[in-house]
Formats: structure tokens, C-alpha cells, sequence
């Protein structure tokens, strides 16, 4: 066959010319009609990019790249090409680019494996079933329910969410327009189209959308624990006392966040109150002391008329102090705005404005001790960004800023933490704060919500009840913000106090009880939060992450999720059905999923998948623990890092059949940027049960290491739900004295000696 087609072409060239032969010449050579280089294949005047398996952007030859990251390392795909379209296989997809005339878009069809089976689709298809975006905010909502003003009897519609990153029909497609990214849905016209398939794989989605787009930051530790907000006019000492109450209390506390009560002059004032706090740079030393991080709220867009900042804050930010002066005079007067009546208004727009006003206004504030930031505006991600990275420069340590989201924005989890802003106090506030968390996670999204809501609502309700269970929601989840409005009348209203012990003794003990459980879970989160950084998934996220099969984890999606690989929490969102309050009994509808789950409270086991109704005292909430779990826990401390963590409870829950489990604890200083370059260390621990012999444990040797990290440690090896009484145990070979570990019903516990933290201990229960 191949030498009658050298003979042909031999014969061609002869009678008619080279040119007359190029189509046999292709036939000849394969059709290739395409260039590879690296990861780069062009074709057609188009340069695609395969990313990885489930990931492949396409731009025109001779459009820029974006700010992305485009690193050549992957190479495993396969190429093919005819004269009218070329094939690019993955071990996830098949993509089928096609010439032709008008948008590219409309010319890409994808092939991959979904939870349904074989799936083929175009890529122009509108997404009917995305899993949702990020919003904005809740301002002025009631649940999913917005309003037009800060006022119930204003009119109102629901909420309209943004699709995001992952969607149930296994492929997204985002657009790059004018360097940003944005829906493939949006007719905006692309400089570049980036092709996410992953079928039923969202957690690939993630770690392809993060790699491309920026790393998800490490959180610095104090961020995970508990916070206390109020706009209320608190002095100093107010703050000093509230947090020895919460220290008597044995309530751990990290972040006091003063809200704009610590300045005056309004709305948009920056110097501080020296009534309330007479000494800043006192209170700082006192808050970081006592191991309390503060950040400080205001409003960008304007300053104060008579500060002698704000003419050098004009210089340097290039704004013409008179011209603003006479805008601002004219605008008060067509508008009566109160809050510019004693203000400069230069607005929000521009970004180069941030650097001149952080340098002149914030930077001395943080000379002095303050932690971080709450800008408290309209949202623009390079505002944010100018923000984030000053903040971060100013320590050279991790930083956080308090920002509403740009509604549909991909660029948000570079950035955290979004604040989702002044909702109503309702039920419904609380279940759509649950909401948001899982959507907020689809897209690499860190949401702090107001706890326990903002603002008091119409309506019959138990304010004591739906306290306790917004604290325990807040708890179970990365961040518990406990914030309210305030002002001379709402401040007489109990329903906006966030100390615990004015509620009584009841939610003072629900709040002692699960804020204590957050800080015991402190070595698994912050794990958990590494994870984050280097693969996309949250800390909390939704069921079908891990069970994107069952129909059930995207019924359930908006009312339970996952905290991390093990713990599964459905908190309660409703008043007790015996409408008996805090005396009565919550209930919340819960979908188990497959395997064997035991309740954290009662230590029931429950076989999945299975669908159940809860029901909890308000001292409990649902939580369930898989099988197979290895959950690091630390002893009591009043602060995030009080102690260095030498001593550490690992509980492991005993699966029902032979399995091998695995947990890597992560630790590092928890503020730093160290981590970056490699400072921190992790320890590998493996549970491993057999039905039919033994039990192992292993604690491998940690890797790495950073300055003032644990060099010697001892354990409480906590194994709960033994289906059968241990007759021996041994720790390296060494047979232990019955002295030396305890049964109670079925936990056993394992107390043991100090070990180097780079000693390997394998422990065997038989």
C-alpha cells in the first residue's frame, strides 16, 4: 500500500508539478496538519493548551496568554487530525475542534466519562445545572430573599446566584475576557476559553481551576477560632473584659473585631476615638498579650475634611483637595447624605487610590499593633487585591481582608475572607448561610457570615433557640464571626447581643460546649486548610465532592456537608417542632451516606446510604463520623496556639470491615509566609483495622521542619467503637502492662511516653 503511493506521487510530480500533489502529500505524511511543543498544539491559526487530563484552553494564534499559569509540565494526551478537525484525547475527555466559519465556541464539542456514563455535548450548551457562584453579599436578605432597601416592608425578589466553577452535567467552560475570567454562559466575547471536564470529578475541577488560576492562601491559624464583633460603642476596657469573661468562661476566643467604633468623625473617619481607647497602642500590646488578634472596620471612598491627613492622602493619590471639596459639598446638598457631610467622596473606582490611602491611613494603624483589615465597600476584586497584598507586605505575614465578593467572580479565593454581610435575623438567614458555604467551596470561596445573624427581622420567634443553633453552625464551620448591628435602639434589643452568657446559662453551656469541640478539632482543620492551598478543597464542602453519584448528596447539599474527609455536619435550622425552644428538641433531616457512620454524641452507628430524621437537644447538633476516621485533637487552650501542641489525642473510629485509612497532619507557625518555601511539617498517620487479626497504627516520622516546631511529643491513642476487647498491645515491639491502657464500654485509650517527633511509632492491638 505505502510503495503504491510513493510510486503515485512519484508519477504525479513528474507529469504535473509539486503543487498539484500537496493533498496526496498530506495523505502521505499522515494528514498531520497540526505543530505540537510541549503541551501546546496548533492548528487551524488556534494554539491549544492542555493543562491536564481534565483541563484544555484554546486562544487564537497570536493572542496574548493571560495572567494565568501555564506551565508545559503535562504531556500526556494524544493528537489526531483531519483536513476539517483535530482530536485531542486525555485519559478524562476527547476534545473535537472543528474549522469553520464564526465563534470558536460554537465549534468545540467534548467527550468524557459522567456519573450517567458517556457523555457528549458541545461546549456553547447553556449550563442548566450548575452548582452555584458566589454572590455578593446577604444585604437586606431574608434567606435567598432580597429586598430593595433595609426595610421589610420594601419590595423584594429572590437572589440571583452566579453560576460558578462545578456542575452536575461535568464540564464548565470560563471565558477569559479583558484578563478575567468569567462564565462560559456570558456572551461576552473570549480572548481565551478554558475547558474544564472532569465528569463526576469536582475535586480535580478544583485542583485544576487553583493551579491555574492562584493557590487558595494559607490561612493563618487564629482565623479558624472564634471571633467577637459588634457594632456597638465598646470602649478599651469593654473589650478587655468581654474577653476575661470568655476566658472565665472557658469559651476560646482568638479575634475581637471592634467594627468602626473605634474611630470618629462618622462614617468614613479614621482617627481614632480617644474616649473609648486612650491608649491604641496600649490595647494592642494587652490584645496580643492575651493571645487576641483585632482588626478594625471603614469605609473606602472618602475622607475627612478637617483630618491633616487627607490633603497629603490628595498628593499623593494625584486628587485635587478643592475640586473634591465642592463635588462633595454639591453632592450633599442634592442627596443629604449624612455620612460625606463632613467628608471628602473620591469613590471606589480606582485601585491606585488604595496603596496611597492604606500608606497613609492604615499602615501607622498597623505600626501599632492592628492585625488586619475589614473594608467595608463595594466590592472590586483589584481593589481587594492592593489591599491584600499590602496588608501582607506591611508584617510579611499572612493576611486576611474582610471584603464583599464580586457576584460571579473566579478571582475571589486568591483573597479571603468574604464577609457575606447584614442579613436579617430569621431561620431562614441561617439555612442560606449553609448555603453559601457549600456553594462558596465549589469555587475555592471562603464565606464569614454574621453569627447569629445582623439584624432583627418581623416575626414570631425564639431568639434564645435560634441563637444557640446559628453558634453550633458557626462552630462547625471555618470561621464563627459573632457579629450584630447596633445603634442606640438596637442595641436595647437582646436579640443582637453576641455575648453568650446574657443569653443564659442553657446557650451559655451549648456555646462552652461546641466552641470547645471547634478548638479540640483545631490540628484536623488547620490540616484540612492545607489541603485547601494545594489541591482547591475547602475546609467544608459539599456531599457530592465525595459522593457525586447519589442523587440524595445534591438534594441534601444545601443543608448538610462535609467537614473535611470525615466528619459530616447537618446542623439544625429550624425551631423544635415542640415548639418548646431551648427546652425542646431540634430535628434536622439527614442523609447518611454509603458505609458506617456513628453519631459524635451518642456514639450510635447508623448504616448508610440511608436517609433519617435527627433529633437533638440544644446541647447537641447532628454530627456523624465515618468509619475509618483518624481525627488529630488537642487539650484545651484558651487561644489557637496558646501551647505548643506536644501532646496530641488522635481518635480513630473503628470501620465495620477490613480497611486502611491514612491522615497527614499539617503544622507550621500558623502566620508567616514560610510555608511558602517549604518551612512546616507533616506526619503521616495510618490506621489500619483486619476483621480477622490485628489492628495497626502507625505514626511515621515527620517531614520537615520550621522554626520552633514540636521536636518531642506524646499521644492519647483514643480508638472508639471496638467491636471486640483487646486481649494485648504493643508499641514497637514492647508488650504493654495492662496499666498502661484503658477500656471503657468500647474506647480504648493508649497513653504513651514522649517520642521525638521524627521516631517512627507503630502500635498493634490484637
Amino acid at each position: 500500500m505505502l510503495k503504491g503511493i510513493i510510486n503515485q506521487f512519484i508519477k504525479g510530480f513528474r507529469m504535473r508539478g509539486i503543487f498539484s500533489m500537496i493533498p496526496l502529500l498530506l495523505i502521505l505524511l499522515g494528514c498531520r496538519t497540526y505543530s505540537v511543543d510541549h503541551n501546546e498544539i496548533e492548528y487551524d491559526q488556534h494554539v491549544f493548551t492542555v493543562h491536564s487530563s481534565g483541563l484544555i484552553s484554546v486562544r487564537e494564534k497570536g493572542i496574548a496568554k493571560g495572567n494565568y499559569n501555564y506551565e508545559d509540565k503535562y504531556q500526556d494526551f494524544k493528537v489526531a487530525s483531519s483536513g476539517s478537525h483535530l482530536n485531542i484525547s486525555t485519559d478524562k475527555c476527547q476534545l473535537a475542534y472543528y474549522k469553520g466559519e464564526g465563534a470558536v465556541y460554537d465549534r468545540i464539542q467534548i467527550s468524557f466519562k459522567g456519573v450517567a456514563g458517556e457523555l457528549t455535548s458541545k461546549v456553547n450548551q447553556p449550563d442548566k445545572l450548575n452548582l452555584g457562584g458566589v454572590i455578593k453579599s446577604v444585604d437586606r436578605c431574608d434567606g435567598r430573599l432580597e429586598y430593595s432597601e433595609y426595610d421589610y416592608n420594601s419590595p423584594a425578589a429572590p437572589l440571583e446566584i452566579p453560576k460558578g466553577l462545578l456542575s452536575q452535567r461535568g464540564f464548565t467552560v470560563l471565558k477569559s475576557v479583558d484578563g478575567t475570567l468569567v462564565h462560559g454562559d456570558k456572551g461576552s466575547e473570549a480572548d481565551e476559553l478554558f475547558i474544564f471536564c472532569y465528569g463526576a470529578d469536582y475535586k480535580g475541577a478544583l485542583k485544576d481551576f487553583t493551579n491555574l488560576n492562584g493557590k487558595v492562601p494559607l490561612l493563618p491559624k487564629w482565623t479558624l477560632g472564634t471571633w467577637f464583633s459588634r457594632y456597638q460603642p465598646l470602649t478599651a476596657d469593654d473589650y478587655k473584659s468581654i474577653v476575661k469573661r470568655f476566658r472565665k468562661e472557658q469559651i476560646p476566643i482568638d479575634v475581637i473585631v471592634p467594627d468602626m467604633n473605634w474611630h470618629k468623625d462618622g462614617w468614613f473617619g479614621t482617627r481614632f476615638d480617644k474616649e473609648k481607647f486612650p491608649d491604641m497602642k496600649g490595647f494592642f500590646e494587652w490584645t496580643h498579650e492575651n493571645g487576641i488578634h483585632v482588626g478594625f472596620n471603614h469605609h473606602p471612598g472618602a475622607v475627612i475634611r478637617d483630618d491633616e491627613r487627607s490633603k497629603l492622602f490628595c498628593e499623593m493619590a494625584d486628587l485635587d483637595y478643592d475640586s473634591l471639596l465642592q463635588a462633595t459639598i454639591k453632592q450633599y446638598e442634592e442627596s443629604g447624605w449624612e455620612f460625606i457631610k463632613n467628608a471628602l467622596f473620591y469613590g471606589e473606582g480606582n485601585p491606585d487610590h488604595i496603596k496611597p490611602f492604606f500608606e497613609t491611613f492604615l499602615s501607622p494603624i498597623m505600626d501599632l499593633g492592628l492585625d488586619f483589615h475589614w473594608v467595608d465597600g463595594t466590592p472590586s476584586v483589584q481593589n481587594l487585591e492592593n489591599y491584600y497584598k499590602l496588608t501582607e507586605a506591611h508584617n510579611n505575614q499572612r493576611a486576611i481582608v474582610l471584603t464583599r465578593q464580586v457576584a460571579g467572580s473566579f478571582d475571589h479565593h486568591r483573597f479571603p475572607i468574604g464577609f457575606s454581610a447584614d442579613s436579617y435575623i430569621s431561620w431562614e438567614s441561617l439555612r442560606y448561610n449553609t448555603e453559601l458555604t457549600v456553594m462558596g467551596a465549589n469555587n475555592g470561596i471562603y464565606w464569614s457570615h454574621d453569627i447569629g445573624g445582623h439584624m432583627e427581622c418581623l416575626g414570631d420567634i425564639d431568639y434564645k433557640e435560634m441563637f444557640a443553633r446559628w453558634v453550633q453552625a458557626g462552630a462547625m464551620s471555618p470561621f464563627c464571626r459573632l457579629h450584630a448591628t447596633g445603634g442606640e435602639e438596637w442595641d436595647r434589643r437582646q436579640v443582637h447581643c453576641r455575648q453568650p452568657w446574657q443569653w443564659g446559662e442553657q446557650v451559655l453551656d451549648v456555646t462552652r460546649k461546641i466552641l470547645q469541640l471547634k478548638y479540640a478539632l483545631m490540628p484536623y482543620t488547620y490540616s484540612l486548610s492545607r489541603v485547601a492551598h494545594d489541591e482547591g478543597l475547602l475546609i467544608c464542602y459539599g456531599m457530592y465532592m465525595d459522593y457525586p453519584e447519589y442523587a440524595n448528596a445534591y438534594k441534601y447539599a444545601n443543608s448538610q456537608y462535609m467537614y473535611g474527609p470525615s466528619v459530616l455536619v447537618a446542623p439544625i435550622m429550624e425551631a423544635a417542632p415542640d415548639n418548646k425552644g431551648v427546652n425542646g428538641n431540634g430535628v434536622s433531616n439527614v442523609w447518611i451516606p454509603e458505609g458506617t457512620w456513628y453519631d459524635y454524641y451518642s456514639g450510635e452507628s447508623i448504616q448508610g446510604p440511608v436517609e433519617t430524621l435527627v433529633s437533638k437537644t440544644i446541647d447537641e447538633m447532628p454530627l456523624f463520623i465515618k468509619e475509618g476516621a483518624i481525627i488529630p485533637m488537642m487539650e484545651y487552650m484558651e487561644y489557637s496556639d496558646q501551647y505548643p501542641l506536644d501532646h496530641l489525642n488522635i481518635e480513630f473510629y473503628q470501620p465495620t470491615e477490613s480497611m486502611k485509612t491514612s491522615f497527614t497532619l499539617y503544622e507550621d507557625d500558623g502566620k508567616s509566609l514560610l510555608y511558602k518555601s517549604g518551612a512546616y511539617q507533616q506526619t503521616i498517620i495510618d490506621y489500619e483495622y483486619d476483621t480477622e487479626s490485628t489492628t495497626k497504627i502507625t505514626i511515621h516520622p515527620c517531614e520537615g521542619e520550621y522554626l520552633h516546631g514540636i521536636k518531642k511529643r506524646s499521644y492519647s491513642l483514643i480508638l472508639k467503637h471496638l467491636h471486640v476487647q483487646p486481649q494485648k498491645v504493643s508499641l514497637n515491639g514492647q508488650m504493654l502492662g495492662k496499666e498502661d491502657w484503658q477500656i471503657t464500654n468500647t474506647t480504648l485509650t493508649i497513653d504513651t511516653e514522649v517520642f521525638g517527633a521524627k521516631n517512627k511509632i507503630t502500635v498493634i492491638i490484637e
